[in-house]
């Protein structure tokens, strides 16, 4: 059983945890939730950006996306609690698929 001092965050290459970012694009992964290491959690997707610009390009995609819902933009960093969510987070620059 997870305590809530458990990490099961996962962290891009590029993805610097120490750094501020501007603006977070948050949602939650339909597609991941629930099982392999998001077993029995809820699987959020975080793409960090540099800019007003990339955070609505972003958030637009994943709009378009079956897989995720409650897509938000937000200016603080996202804590989730880790016994419920696991949280992977990423970057503008990485983040391929849906910056385009």
């Amino acid at each position: 059983m997870l305590d809530k001092y458990t990490s099961v965050n996962t962290y891009s290459n590029e993805y610097d945890p120490k750094k501020k970012y501007k603006y977070y694009v948050t949602c939650t992964d339909k597609f991941m939730s629930g099982w392999g290491g998001c077993n029995n959690r809820t699987s959020k997707f975080i793409i960090a950006c540099e800019n007003y610009n990339q955070a609505r390009k972003i958030q637009y995609n994943l709009d378009c996306e079956n897989n995720f819902k409650y897509v938000n933009i937000r200016t603080s960093k996202p804590r989730y609690n880790v016994v419920h969510y696991h949280s992977h987070f990423t970057t503008f620059s990485e983040c391929t698929a849906y910056n385009k």
